[in-house]
């Protein structure tokens, strides 16, 4: 068997319609200590105010896909050992009338974040999706206005953050369930952090 139908066997991309996929496996982009504080910490006021449910602070960079074997172990530390970490950008806290994205950080579409996506995609033989960079600070169902007065409370958390990691997990949404399967540390230096 060549290797092309190797990574068709082995991982396969969930196909995607307009009805959003809530189970499968995702690739997730995680922060170094001082970002996931600061993150976290917005989190909880958000929480606090609006009762939504809890999951890590987290970008998601790629996904979603089925089939798991020591190949993608193998694939996601090469990934980590190509890209360093990443300074990511946000300057806008923003609310959609959507649960998974109610209340967020955008991110600013960077070179470097856009590298190591596209890469992910490649080498996890997924199809190329429209990205949505974002930081998601709350998940729920809440009107506008109630969101409006939370994104006032915690309108300084903007600036930097610095990605370090990549971690494995599997979703189910359905179920609220969000299992980180494997980490790791970006370590390489394939990206530059702070490229445009």
């Amino acid at each position: 068997m060549s290797q092309v139908q190797q990574k068709k066997y082995w991982i396969k991309p969930i196909k995607r319609d307009k009805k959003r996929v809530s189970k499968g496996l995702w690739v997730w982009g995680q922060f170094n200590h001082d970002s996931v504080k600061r993150i976290e910490s917005a989190k909880k006021i958000a929480n606090n105010e609006l009762m939504g449910v809890n999951f890590e602070a987290h970008i998601t960079l790629s996904g979603p896909f089925q089939g798991l074997g020591s190949h993608t172990f193998k694939k996601l530390q090469y990934i980590a050992n190509r890209f360093n970490k990443i300074k990511i950008f946000s300057n806008k806290i923003e609310t959609k009338e959507d649960f998974f994205q109610a209340l967020f950080l955008k991110i600013q579409e960077k070179k470097d974040l856009l590298e190591l996506k596209k890469f992910i995609d490649k080498e996890l033989a997924l199809p190329h999706i429209e990205y949505f960079p974002h930081i998601s600070l709350f998940y729920g169902d809440q009107p506008e206005d109630k969101k409006k007065e939370v994104v006032s409370k915690i309108s300084t958390l903007r600036g930097n953050f610095i990605l370090d990691r990549i971690s494995l997990v599997d979703v189910d949404e359905e179920a609220r369930q969000w299992k980180v399967i494997e980490t790791y540390l970006l370590q390489g230096n394939a990206t530059c952090e702070g490229k445009t």
